[in-house]
């Protein structure tokens, strides 16, 4: 709930005050440049931005399997904490505390592993967009 409500935050301050301002520039520029009788440099500044947008779209798409991966994991390993913690004393009683902390160690490894794949994709993400 928390990364949802906290996503369409993101969107509603990226959309109005962030994207809008930079496509009204870009409009701008290549205007101003076809204005000037310069229509090869507006091509150039408008299909520039074009590749960056598109590279950058086609990215986040190819990264956010991993971003959901990631957060699929963490779900489980928190939830698996939470059922833990509930029933410890169920655990206790049927002496499964290595069993519970094994499976529990495992959640928390594949959450590492799937963090760290999603981190690499944004890593890339950003290396593209330089």
């Amino acid at each position: 709930m928390d990364k949802g409500t906290s996503g369409l935050e993101s969107m509603m301050e990226i959309i109005p005050f962030r994207l809008f301002p930079a496509l009204c520039d870009v409009l701008l520029v290549v205007g101003i440049f076809c204005a000037l009788d310069k229509p090869a440099i507006a091509a150039i500044a408008g299909g520039t931005i074009a590749v960056y947008a598109s590279l950058t779209y086609v990215v986040t798409q190819w990264r956010t399997k991993y971003w959901r991966q990631m957060v699929q994991a963490e779900i489980t390993y928190k939830g698996r904490a939470v059922e833990s913690l509930q029933n410890v004393e169920t655990v206790k009683l049927f002496a499964a505390e290595s069993h519970e902390l094994a499976e529990y160690s495992g959640l928390v490894s594949k959450w590492q592993a799937a963090k760290q794949r999603s981190e690499r994709t944004l890593a890339g993400l950003n290396a593209s967009q330089k």
